[in-house]
């Protein structure tokens, strides 16, 4: 119900009357509605118009107040002045506008009237639209301004000036307003005072010489703010502080008049907060944004966005008036809190943006990025942070192009996080460039850095996904701080000249896959953090600490169970791991798959690389400086070597398990051991290729060939012995060398094949007995196969083994142009076993050429068929070179025993004349010199072809044959048939043929 009106209508009939009068003053008070006609009014007492009713104001009204007087509105008022013709509030001793009162003392000051009170409250619509109007000298009673608007429904104040006020020029307590295109002038506290959930816009206003802010809003709901400026005001600026209600947009101010944030800032969930390019907003001790929704900082390359500290006064000047007698620092202000947690948003995107002095609570930083549902930064600039640059946990914000200095901890700080960080700067950060823990994720590549505690991208956690790391610039790396992990599925990917540094606990797990595909030209690197020759000095230590085996301990391909554990590496370079329990730099546990080319592993604290049950292929790589072996595999499938280069290693170039895998043309120099150390049991069907001459394959330990499996030894090949190692074959052995290029089997101390392979110089010689030897072993199912052609063997035999070559129940043996000698025991034992043996030398064996427990050998084949043109030289001291115990007759013709009679040489074979066993024939046996004597003739009938056999002699370089048709005489050279040994094969003539050989010597 309207309330009952307090004036009288004869009040009102006056004011009509009198608004057409000139050059006369009007008094009012009490209730006002209506239209009022320009004139100067003056106000006796408190005007006041009530909820529903509307005051109107013509342009050209001027209202004088009285001490004490105001005007108090619960409805509306309409005060639409003009340019030329304003709308004037002002003191009743205010000369310069309407008539002179007569009770004028010409001596304005602030305070000498109350002010405009405008009252929303429960019920009041307190409701206004201002234009072109001055308000003065009010201010004086407790609402402590020319003008006050309280949870107004929605008041406009355009192209207006507020002045002289004793306290605010413009006081705000909740309500809609919008303040445009006004002066705020020489008021005694703020030009505007804002408080209580006001719904404000403010732009393109002037602030001066205001006692001291410009405006001051506290607990606001800012909609829409810029464009604004000011002088000479205690503090040059638009401070607020509050809760956003949907959306606000900030525009840059005029130079020199920043935005203010005084306290916190809120921006809700539903709300956005969008700050527009050239936007400078200075920051009081406690300021902050609280954001769950939205922030938009759209700033340019030319117009900046920039958070500071109050006291910042090389930018935007001395906003806080005090000279510069307080300088900023890192913490003068909180910072800006990006929260995504549970159902909030926490999005925020910057570009060219700065946020400088920030991080004074506990954030920890200028920016925190909490749970972000999306975060972009992109160009801006993180400087001075009491703490973190930025800090972010959970959410995966991109950063790019930013700029990260000064911060008194690391420029960027990271928890769980997917952050992706490319083409960034730190400098002059006092922890690192940037710290990621728990969730590594992709970075662009492209960063740099200097002057920071730590120059890099240090990481560790568990990565999810695949990712990629790019390079950054050389002298700032990627650091590894405890352990990273590649989940199984996972991937990791380098680009070539990534440098990856690791502090002393640092462990790369990798039970997915990791690639890294490096380049001649560009490597990828890991390395110690000590390590300055790569990524530059990453911890500013000007090389205080020199790298060091085991600074870090190592990178792991772990593949047990579901995992893969999987690597593909090109021109890699890892050094100076080995550290903890890893022992090396490499480490593949059932590793399903490891491709490594080019690569280098150096310095390790143990092994350069370390595999179990791994399938790795290894080709052109280096292993240098290790303490342990360049690579060592204890167990399960050894890696595939090719073309690899071993030195200075402490132990064995290569120490590895026999499982299964290929290996050739490797080399090296300086090693413990400079070879291949193998041991084992071979698991397949393998090749071993030559090394370089001086990098041998070593048997390491007991080594085995299994039933089923085949081993190839290719030409050109030297193999040592450890001390007590033997080779024992269940399958196959073929050692399949050339004339040219014979393979060498001796003793790890024989410096004369494959050189000073255990490196002591000439601290040992090599002696008969310094290994054991090879046991073909064909029992119970096993086949026990070996087979020998252009192979040379010396030093074995030692005991119990009794031989350097033994058979046992072997189903085949086949020697051709094989030497064996300086064998502590026998050269050759066969038990039931029936080798052949043919074109070889044993010579200078402690025990005989050949042992025969039982089987029948092939010595020499009388039609040679099989084996012969052997040589039995200085076996058994000079006693048998060949020493049967079998029953069986064996055939030994055709072979070189040292002497050319048959009674000497029948007494260095122990046979049926010694014992009970079987003959050894060995007649017709090499002479010391022609003519060969014949032996046989033979016609094959069905191959219509007569074949020549003979002794061969000696020294004999080669035969020739004659024909005749008459025994005496007439012979001519017969150039009919084809040589083999000593044997002739050619074509059957119809004729009856006579035939003579002779020996082509020297």
């Amino acid at each position: 119900q309207r309330r009952k009106r307090t004036h009288t209508m004869l009040g009102v009939l006056a004011v009509a009357a009198l608004a057409t009068q000139a050059g006369a003053a009007t008094d009012v008070s009490g209730s006002a509605y209506g239209a009022w006609a320009a004139g100067t009014y003056r106000v006796t007492g408190d005007l006041s118009v009530a909820t529903g009713d509307t005051l109107t104001l013509a342009a050209g009204v001027v209202m004088k107040f009285l001490p004490g007087a105001g005007l108090n509105c619960n409805g509306t008022v309409l005060a639409l002045g003009t340019s030329g013709d304003p709308i004037v509030f002002t003191s009743r001793d205010d000369d310069s506008h309407g008539e002179v009162l007569g009770d004028s003392d010409g001596t304005p000051a602030a305070g000498d009237w109350d002010g405009l009170y405008f009252n929303g409250y429960l019920g009041g619509i307190g409701g206004g639209d201002f234009s072109n109007c001055l308000l003065r000298y009010g201010g004086g009673n407790s609402n402590s301004s020319n003008l006050y608007t309280y949870y107004t429904d929605g008041f406009r104040f355009i192209d207006s000036r507020s002045e002289f006020s004793l306290v605010h020029g413009m006081r705000v307590q909740a309500g809609l307003l919008e303040i445009s295109g006004s002066e705020f002038h020489g008021n005694g506290l703020h030009g505007i005072s804002g408080e209580s959930n006001a719904d404000l816009i403010i732009v393109d206003c002037l602030f001066s010489d205001n006692v001291d802010s410009g405006a001051r809003l506290s607990g606001v709901r800012p909609a829409r703010m810029g464009g604004n400026g000011g002088t000479g005001n205690g503090m040059n600026g638009l401070a607020f502080q509050g809760t956003l209600s949907g959306r606000c947009a900030l525009s840059a101010n005029a130079p020199g008049f920043p935005f203010v944030l005084s306290n916190a800032l809120n921006v809700g969930t539903a709300d956005t907060l969008e700050i527009g390019p050239g936007c400078i907003i200075k920051c009081e001790n406690v300021a902050s944004i609280n954001s769950t929704g939205h922030l938009m900082l759209n700033g340019t390359q030319d117009s900046l966005i920039v958070f500071t500290s109050i006291h910042d006064d090389s930018i935007d000047g001395d906003t806080n008036g005090d000279a510069e007698s307080i300088l900023p620092g890192p913490g003068d202000w909180f910072g800006i809190y990006s929260n995504g947690y549970l159902s909030s948003l926490g999005i925020c995107h910057a570009q060219w943006a700065s946020f400088l002095y920030g991080g004074g609570n506990s954030w920890n930083a200028a920016l925190y990025l909490y749970y972000s549902d999306e975060a972009n930064l992109t160009h801006c600039e993180f400087g001075y942070s009491a703490v973190s640059g930025v800090r972010a946990t959970s959410g995966s914000p991109v950063v790019q192009n930013c700029s990260f200095t000064g911060n008194q901890g690391n420029g960027i700080l990271g928890s769980n996080t997917g952050m992706s960080l490319e083409a960034c700067s730190f400098s002059d950060n006092v922890l690192y460039g940037a710290r990621l823990d728990g969730t590594p994720s992709s970075h662009g590549g492209g960063n740099s850095g200097s002057g920071n505690g730590s120059n890099g991208i240090a990481m560790s956690g568990t990565a999810a996904g695949s990712i990629t790391w790019g390079a950054n610039q050389s002298d700032f790396c990627y650091i590894l701080l405890g352990l990273l992990s590649i989940g199984s599925g996972d991937t990791l990917s380098l680009a070539p000249a990534t440098v990856v540094k690791a502090t002393s606990t640092s462990q790369l797990n990798v039970y997915g896959t990791l690639l890294c595909p490096g380049t001649e030209a560009d490597p990828i690197i890991f390395t110690s953090h000590n390590d300055d020759s790569a990524g530059g000095d990453t911890h500013n230590d000007m090389d205080a600490v020199a790298p060091a085996p085991g600074d870090w301990r190592g990178i792991q391909l772990y593949g047990y169970l579901s995992n893969q554990g999987m690597a593909d590496f090109d021109w890699c370079n890892m050094r100076y791991g080995g550290g903890s329990s890893l022992n090396t730099n490499l480490l593949g546990y059932y590793s399903d798959q490891g491709s490594f080319d080019n690569c280098r592993f150096d310095y390790s604290l143990q092994d350069g690389v370390l595999t179990q049950h791994s399938l790795f292929e290894m080709q052109d790589c280096s292993f240098t400086g290790n303490l342990g072996n360049g690579l060592r595999t204890p167990s399960g499938a050894s890696p595939s070597l090719f073309g690899c280069i071993f030195n200075g290693n402490g132990n064995y170039a290569a120490l590895l398990s026999a499982d299964q895998n290929n290996y050739g043309g490797n080399s090296g120099s300086g090693n413990g051991f400079n070879g291949i150390g193998i041991q084992g049991n071979l698991g397949s069907n393998l090749t071993w290729q030559a090394n370089d001459p001086d990098f041998v394959y070593i048997f390491s330990g007991d080594f085995s060939i299994g039933l089923g499996d085949t081993l190839w030894l290719e030409e050109g090949l030297t193999a040592k012995f450890q001390p007590a190692a033997t080779c024992a074959v269940y399958g196959v052995l073929q050692a399949m060398g050339s004339e040219l290029n014979p393979i060498l089997i001796t003793s790890i101390r024989d410096d004369a094949w494959g050189g000073d392979t255990n490196n002591d110089g000439a601290a040992s010689d090599p002696a008969a007995g310094d290994w054991e030897g090879f046991y073909l072993y064909g029992y119970l199912g096993n086949t026990g196969v070996g087979e020998f052609t252009h192979t040379h063997m010396r030093y074995g035999g030692a005991a119990p083994f009794g031989a350097m070559v033994k058979h046992y129940y072997s189903d085949s043996g086949q020697y051709s142009h094989v030497q064996l000698s300086q064998s502590a025991d026998h050269a050759i034992e066969t038990i039931q076993s029936s080798p052949v043996l043919a074109h070889s030398q044993l010579t200078d064996n402690a025990g005989n050429g050949v042992h025969i427990s039982s089987g029948t050998p092939v010595l020499g084949a009388v039609d040679q068929s099989a084996g012969g043109f052997n040589t039995f030289t200085g076996n058994d001291g000079g006693g048998y070179q060949v020493w049967s115990n079998t029953a069986s007759v064996i055939q030994a013709y055709y072979n070189n025993w040292g002497t050319y009679d048959a009674i000497t040489i029948d007494d260095h074979i122990r046979d049926n004349e010694e014992s009970a066993a079987g003959e050894v024939r060995f007649a017709p046996f090499i002479t010391l010199e022609g003519p060969p004597q014949f032996v046989t003739i033979q016609v094959d009938n069905q191959a219509d072809t007569v074949h020549l056999y003979w002794a061969p002699v000696l020294n004999a370089i080669g035969y020739t044959v004659y024909s005749s048709d008459s025994p005496w005489s007439g012979f001519t050279l017969d150039e009919s048939g084809t040589f083999s040994d000593a044997s002739w094969v050619a074509p059957r003539t119809s004729d009856l043929k006579s035939y003579l050989v002779r020996a082509v010597t020297p």
